[in-house]
């Protein structure tokens, strides 16, 4: 390892429930008497006893195999040195094994673990669901590169795919990313001990989406809590507060900043009370219309700014979504290259009423599919079975996820639907509202509720009436 060295005294924050530097299911770690001030170091772990991709690489279980078994994931290589460390023999024991076995459990709730039919009737509706196929296609991957491989014992390992994609889980749960180290590590306490917490900010600043790997702990109103890394001079993982802390406080990791509940029900099996803190979102993918006259023009000024013809991805969150996706949309369907030149990404433009008129329908289309996925759209029902029911960790992992993302798409619709409103209806001579584009409105609808007559069986109603 190698890093940097923090700023700040030393403050010796301990584990409750356990010895600082060690582990404990139900522990949580505890600043002393005294408080401690941003700058802080809450808790110092020898590099010695935390465990990297290094670590497995150089297991004697896993040597033989490790650079092709692993490919290169430290996730994989962990979760290889989890089941190793676990599997016990000479000169196993000690820290390591303790380590090993603290982390089990961190990630049982994670969907990859679910029964199909369990992930089916929880998660219908969700973005995890359709995303599953292929994470548990890379874990099996994972898991069929280190059994089938002539190195190591898979018998000796209590090697079976379950126990791999159970101990994955746990790993993916548990590893820290330690910035001046540029990797991630089992962490005796902070792996094992501390808990995760909302983090303020998230997605809601730049508007972007992605995993920002450096998870910082939470602290009141969206401001840093504490920063894990690695310090050269000490060669120690240190936890270093970055804002005040009173005795007794207990400081907590982070979600992670930039990531959505769909991404943290995948990475740590749990989610916060309604991801307000985190600023939720979703994403929608968008692309140009293959066959538009205008393709070879706009294909030109996409990939100029940055972005793909197909397959382009936007955040939407509950309150409201990016200018650049409007104006995505907007040239999309653009038909006169004569208003190209009033467009700009970065500002909200109105090409023409019919233009936006169309964009506009075609995103609360894409936004009421997403809803129509979902057994139903109440938000209501879902917040009084997370407070009435007696729910096990799926069942509350899943009601989360659905609250959560119904409450983006809902918001979403609020907005478009707002943005809408002065290019339906316009005053007319007589006081009422006329709509100064009925026939395109007639036909939207139309197409709109055409799935619905399909499934109620509604589709030939009045066609053969007198």
């Amino acid at each position: 390892l190698r890093g940097g060295r923090p700023a700040g005294r030393v403050v010796r924050a301990a584990a409750a429930g356990a010895a600082e530097g060690g582990s404990s299911g139900s522990a949580q770690l505890v600043v002393p008497p005294g408080g401690a001030s941003a700058g802080d170091v809450l808790l110092s772990v020898p590099q010695d006893e935390c465990v990297t991709l290094a670590d497995a690489m150089e297991h004697p279980k896993l040597a033989g195999a490790a650079e092709e078994a692993f490919a290169g994931s430290e996730i994989v290589g962990m979760t290889a040195w989890v089941l190793a460390t676990r599997a016990g023999g000479e000169g196993e024991g000690g820290p390591a094994a303790a380590l090993a076995d603290a982390v089990r459990g961190r990630g049982q709730h994670n969907p990859l673990l679910w029964p199909e039919e369990e992930a089916q009737r929880l998660l219908r509706g969700t973005s995890v669901l359709p995303q599953l196929p292929a994470r548990r296609a890379e874990v099996a991957l994972a898991y069929e590169r280190i059994a089938t491989h002539e190195s190591i014992d898979a018998r000796a390992l209590g090697l079976t795919y379950d126990a791999f994609a159970a101990a994955f889980c746990d790993v993916l749960a548990s590893a820290v990313y330690l910035p001046s180290a540029e990797c991630f590590a089992l962490v005796p306490t902070v792996s094992t001990v501390m808990a995760h917490g909302d983090c303020g900010g998230g997605g809601a600043n730049g508007g972007g989406v992605g995993s920002d790997r450096r998870r910082v702990a939470e602290g009141g109103g969206g401001s840093r809590g504490v920063l894990v890394d690695y310090d050269l001079e000490s060669e120690c993982v240190v936890v270093v507060a970055e804002r005040e802390y009173a005795a007794g406080d207990e400081p907590r990791l982070p979600w992670g900043e930039g990531r959505n509940s769909a991404d943290l029900a995948l990475t740590f099996g749990e989610l916060d009370a309604e991801g307000k803190a985190r600023d939720d979102f979703l994403t929608f993918q968008f692309g140009m219309v293959q066959n538009d006259s205008l393709y070879t023009v706009k294909a030109g000024v996409l990939a100029e700014l940055g972005y793909a013809t197909d397959g382009q991805e936007f955040p939407v969150f509950e309150d409201r979504f990016p200018t650049q996706l409007l104006n995505y949309l907007r040239l999309s369907r653009v038909t006169d290259i004569g208003l190209l030149a009033k467009l700009s990404m970065e500002t909200d433009n109105i090409l023409s009423q019919i233009n936006e008129y169309e964009i506009l329908q075609l995103l609360m289309g894409d936004v009421r599919e997403r809803l129509e996925e979902f057994e139903n759209t109440d938000t209501v029902g879902e917040q009084q079975t997370l407070r009435d029911a007696e729910l096990n960790g799926r069942e509350e992992l899943a009601t989360l996820l659905r609250l959560g993302e119904k409450r983006v798409l809902q918001g979403t619709m609020t907005g478009v639907r707002t943005r809408l409103a002065p290019i339906r209806g316009v005053p007319t001579k007589g006081g009422g509202m006329q709509d100064p584009n009925a026939d395109l409105a007639e036909m939207f609808e139309s197409f709109e509720q055409l799935p619905k007559r399909i499934a109620t069986g509604k589709i030939f109603d009045g066609l053969f009436e007198d």
